[in-house]
């Protein structure tokens, strides 16, 4: 005898299956049909003998969605201290397809900071989605989870919350006019809001930025600039960031600008003031320092 499986595809079905069948010998008997994907699918056997006469029998198979896993499909990969953002799950099938709208998983949502300390809050607006909003006083990277009803299956997917700028952020020339002091503080409270700061300087004329300094700690206030010119205004960016990974990602920067003017100083000589007159009603006055030059005043 001889036996041969044909395989249909309904019209809700994947692509046709697989099919491993010795069509045309007894062996066909004993067949595996492999499938990728959920539907229907009509299933028909010829079974033929030596003399040609031939039945044939055919059965409708239903594949069945089975919920398997999850998979996180709208998701911001950063936000701002205090600001939130939507994330959407999707469920999967056996086969890595969306579920059927009846088949949506009940989730629940989770978050965490890798840092330690608030995770901020998560609320859930539909058997789907939820809406994240980081904490305003804590920065870093969040893990955002979604779980089945019974804690399985999950998806994970992080997000950064941006460094906010350091408040106060002030440029003033040095007493001594030998730099530039730098000084910030943290009156929101936000010193963990950030993993460090770079520093960026920029003086009149120049096409771009100079990094001054780099992987600030983020419990520093102040820095120090040195070897600058009088009479030139300098722009100082203080910019926080966390990581992600090996990659900085910045917050808003904090800018503060000053103008060096130096100082200026003489020392008088013995007769640091000449007097003498034109003889026209004029009468000349010259400050001489130590060396017998002109100081600028």
């Amino acid at each position: 005898m001889a036996t041969s499986v044909s395989i249909f595809e309904s019209t809700d079905g994947g692509t046709p299956p697989i099919v491993s069948a010795a069509n045309g010998t007894n062996a066909a008997k004993q067949t595996t049909a492999t499938v990728d994907a959920a539907g229907d699918y009509l299933f028909q056997v010829t079974i033929a003998d030596s003399q040609g006469l031939a039945v044939t029998s055919e059965v409708d198979v239903t594949v069945d969605q089975v919920p398997a896993s999850l998979a996180i499909t709208t998701a911001p990969s950063t936000l701002s201290a205090g600001a939130g953002g939507q994330f959407t799950v999707t469920g999967l099938d056996q086969f890595g397809q969306p579920l059927d709208d009846t088949l949506d998983p009940t989730v629940n949502w989770t978050a965490s900071n890798s840092n330690g300390g608030d995770g901020g809050t998560i609320n859930s607006i539909s058997g789907t989605s939820a809406y994240y909003v980081p904490p305003t006083d804590n920065g870093g990277v969040f893990t955002i989870t979604a779980s089945g009803s019974t804690g399985s299956p999950q998806a994970s997917t992080t997000v950064s919350v941006a460094a906010d700028p350091p408040d106060d952020f002030t440029a003033t020339e040095s007493s001594d006019g030998s730099g530039v002091a730098l000084a910030w503080d943290f009156d929101n409270g936000g010193l963990d809001n950030a993993n460090g700061f770079d520093l960026e300087r920029e003086a009149t004329g120049d096409h771009s930025p100079t990094v001054i300094a780099t992987d600030i700690d983020p419990a520093t206030t102040s820095y120090t600039d040195t070897g600058l010119t009088n009479g030139i205004a300098y722009t100082y960016s203080l910019l926080p960031y966390n990581m992600v990974g090996d990659l900085k990602v910045y917050g808003t920067p904090a800018t503060a600008s000053v103008t060096m003017i130096g100082m200026v100083t003489a020392t008088p000589s013995n007769d640091p003031i000449v007097v003498s007159s034109s003889g026209t009603g004029s009468t000349q006055v010259t400050i001489r320092g130590s060396m017998g030059s002109t100081p600028d005043i």
